[in-house]
């Protein structure tokens, strides 16, 4: 038994999908240099609103205050349980 023609067409298998690989790739960092010269070129500055902080809710301050104690009395407890 030959195992010539086996390992030419392994070898062809490989390149071949090799050059898919290489091929895609390529083309993915093509695509992403267009999507990034577009949105330059459309002006892609974010908008002013989401410089500003998200305010919550008026009575939330509580809530995140009660949170807050039950998360640092969780960790005091595993703490002390090492």
């Amino acid at each position: 038994m030959d195992i010539t023609p086996l390992l030419h067409q392994a070898l062809q298998l490989m390149a071949v999908g090799m050059s898919v690989v290489i091929m895609f790739l390529v083309m993915l960092v093509g695509v992403l240099k267009l999507v990034s010269a577009v949105v330059n070129r459309n002006g892609g500055e974010v908008s002013p609103a989401f410089d500003e902080p998200i305010e919550s809710a008026g009575s939330s301050s509580s809530a995140d205050e009660e949170i807050v104690a039950v998360i640092s009395s969780a960790i005091h407890r595993f703490r002390a349980q090492r």
